[in-house]
């Protein structure tokens, strides 16, 4: 697959560049065949707080316009956080299209999917969760102690990760740990503990490995799929879009 790598401030600005050719409704917008409504609104959104800003620059000292401008603001994001929610519902349960799910030696990837979806105040989540399997007895190594071989961490095994769109540009870089149904940094909630094995054809973890996908902070409106990466692949791409 050619993955287009965008340098860290197009990555960035995204949102907002894109979001210029949204609307004023909360509810009018692109619909992604995955994730629903829920980046469009952000998209939306994230144009109306770009837009806050000038109005409140052309309002000058004017404190009833200001208000006015405020109040209007604030109850559009009311109405972008309740339809995202609503919107966000609707996706759960859909299955995440992967490439590279057999790129770990030792482990499946069987499974990616909608699990969750939070809305706040001006941000919006969804948890997509990776189910993966041993491909053959896993020993885990002791706490505090390196890998011998053959062996994982329970702490610090990872799977690498891009998130896509329909056109191969990158969104977004990241990593997770496949023994934690919990995000990747702290300690893993892990249902297996250091020194055991995790025996052949078994799950990782049942509730799968977290990703956390931030519609408020990239366009998604075009997210098409989900790319696993060797080490290397993820800190070249790495380099590439966000200079370190």
């Amino acid at each position: 697959m050619r993955t287009i790598v965008t340098s860290a401030c197009s990555a960035l600005c995204g949102l907002l560049f894109l979001s210029s050719c949204g609307g004023s409704s909360a509810t009018h917008v692109k619909e992604n065949d995955l994730l629903g409504k829920v980046p469009g609104i952000y998209v939306n959104l994230a144009l109306q707080k770009k837009q806050l800003g000038e109005k409140l620059n052309n309002a000058g000292k004017d404190v009833d316009k200001r208000k006015a401008i405020l109040d209007d603001y604030a109850a559009f994001s009311a109405e972008c956080a309740q339809a995202a929610t609503e919107a966000g519902q609707e996706a759960i349960g859909r299955d995440i299209p992967v490439s590279g799910a057999d790129i770990y030696p030792d482990f499946e990837i069987t499974r990616v999917q909608v699990a969750d979806f939070k809305a706040g105040g001006e941000s919006g989540s969804f948890t997509v969760r990776i189910m993966a399997k041993a491909k053959r007895d896993l020993p885990l190594c002791k706490l505090g102690y390196k890998p011998g071989e053959g062996e994982y961490s329970l702490q610090e095994t990872r799977f690498y990760y891009a998130l896509i769109r329909s056109d191969d540009h990158l969104i977004e870089l990241g990593q997770v740990n496949p023994f934690s149904s919990k995000p990747y940094m702290g300690q893993p909630a892990a249902e297996y503990e250091s020194g055991q094995t995790i025996p052949a054809g078994s799950l990782c973890n049942s509730q799968g490995a977290p990703i956390a996908i931030n519609c408020h902070t990239y366009d998604f409106t075009d997210f098409a799929k989900i790319v696993f990466l060797p080490e290397k692949d993820y800190q070249s791409m790495r380099r590439q879009a966000y200079g370190f």
